[in-house]
């Protein structure tokens, strides 16, 4: 079926949404499994969200093979969540939230240290 549209020429219809595949992309699974790298590798997680299922899991699983760290930002730093590995807030964002964690807090400067020390940087 072609659809006329501006000076007289025509292009074909694009398929219905519905014809194609999404399918759900499991990112845990592939960034804990990376086949590209075997050796230990520095991974930083910069957490943002209050309850991140989906980042603990990675994070769990990446702690098997890798050197993992964790910064919460913004209302991760309110998470009841225990991360494995090193876990860091954000001064900031603990203080202005009124949260006390019992964490190693971290300045914004501090972060991007941490940025520059770690070899892959997965942002939530």
């Amino acid at each position: 079926r072609r659809v006329r549209q501006g000076r007289g020429r025509a292009r074909p219809h694009a398929p219905p949404l519905a014809d194609t595949a999404v399918r759900h992309y499991d990112c845990a699974k592939d960034l804990a499994d990376a086949p590209f790298r075997t050796e230990d590798m520095k991974i930083l997680h910069l957490v943002r969200q209050i309850a991140d299922e989906r980042a603990l899991s990675t994070v769990t699983a990446q702690s098997r093979n890798h050197d993992v760290a964790v910064v919460l930002l913004q209302d991760a730093v309110l998470t009841p969540l225990e991360f494995p590995g090193t876990t860091y807030a954000c001064r900031e964002d603990v203080e202005a939230r009124g949260a006390g964690l019992g964490l190693e807090l971290v300045d914004y400067r501090r972060i991007v240290q941490l940025i520059g020390e770690y070899e892959k940087v997965v942002s939530w």
